[in-house]
Order: structure tokens, then sequence, then C-alpha cells
């Protein structure tokens, strides 16, 4: 296997087929360079096909980060194997037919990675497949409301939090307008609720003397 770095800062990469990363996926023939790092800092990336993002090897899996104003779409499906997906801040645009986190089967994990103070929403327009070894790393994500994925249908098979994550953090699966979306939630304690309400008590208090 071969290791390969790639940064995207600007400009357009179009793709008229398959782009896979990362991957050992011998059926597709879209290579085998496990651990390989896609980082989508700015630009547009536009497959017409599907994104393979993975590897063969649990322990040195693909990684793709998305960060910036970054804009990737694919006419096919967002697939990660064992591999890691970066998002950084809310700012990028993520559209694609479907998406499937984690293939079954397999051993490893699929690891959603969220940082900064945002969450870019994942739209896919057909069904978004989360399998038992997807995992959500919301470590170094600010502490808020978000809508993570927006699609057609969701299937949750076993999504969960990676390890040591804070148990205020919670998700669920929404309906509404034809669509389901995976919503993210830190649910303050109820004890953190009442000071912050006593706080906003005392500023009333003292903006009307």
């Amino acid at each position: 296997s071969h290791l390969a770095t790639a940064v995207l800062t600007g400009g357009t990469l179009n793709v008229g087929g398959t782009i896979g990363w990362g991957v050992n996926e011998w059926s597709k023939k879209v290579g085998t360079c496990d651990g390989s790092v896609l980082d989508v800092q700015g630009g547009v990336i536009s497959v017409t096909d599907n994104l393979y993002v993975g590897s063969g090897d649990p322990g040195n899996p693909g990684v793709f980060k998305i960060s910036g104003a970054a804009s990737i779409s694919t006419g096919g499906s967002l697939l990660m194997f064992e591999a890691l997906l970066e998002i950084d801040g809310g700012d990028a645009t993520i559209n694609t037919t479907g998406i499937r986190l984690k293939r079954s089967g397999t051993s490893g994990s699929a690891t959603l990675k969220l940082t900064g103070s945002g969450v870019s929403t994942i739209n896919a327009s057909g069904t978004a497949t989360l399998n038992a070894g997807a995992l959500l790393d919301v470590s170094e994500l600010a502490h808020g409301d978000y809508e993570l994925i927006d699609a057609a249908s969701i299937v949750d098979n076993g999504l969960a939090f990676a390890p040591a994550t804070d148990p205020l953090w919670q998700f669920s699966i929404e309906d509404g307008g034809g669509t389901q979306t995976l919503r993210l939630t830190y649910i303050p304690e109820p004890m953190t609720m009442g000071l912050l309400a006593v706080g906003g008590i005392g500023v009333l208090l003292r903006k009307k003397r």
C-alpha cells in the first residue's frame, strides 16, 4: 500500500466517474493507498459517481478532511469504510445522493469527527445508512444544537458516540417535510440550566435599575 496526501485550497476538481481515497476496494479498482489524506480547505470537488473514503486496514484508515467554504458534491454516494471524515465548522457545502457510514460486516470503524463552532450539514437526496461501527467524535465541537445529516431517509443500524464522549451530547433522528434529519444536541444538566436562568434574571434586574 502507499500513503498519499492531497490538499485542495481552491479551484475545481471534476471527476467523471468514481473517486477513491485511501481505499482498498478491489471490486471498484480504485487503488490500495491505505491511510491516505484528502484535505479540502476550499474549492470544489464534483464527482459524477461515488466517492469512497476508507481502507482495508482498520489501524490505518483513509482520511477525508473538509473545512472552510469547500463544496463537495457526488452524483453517487459518499461511502466510508474504515475511515475518518473530519468536518471543521459550518461553512462547507456537502451534497450527495446517499451516504453510508461504515461498510457492514467488516472490522474497524468509520468515524465522523466534527470540530469548530458549527456543523456543515450533509445533504443526501437518497438514503443515509449508519451501520454498526460508525462513530461520532464531538470532542472538539462547540456545544450546541446541529443538523448533521438531512436525507430522504435515515437507517440507523448502530451509530454511536466515540469512547469517552461527554454524556450530555445526544443524537436523534427526526421526521419532517418528507425528509429525515440526524440532529446532534448538547443538553446541559438541570443545575446548569438553573444557573443560566438565574444569571439571566440578574441581568434583567440590573438593566431595570
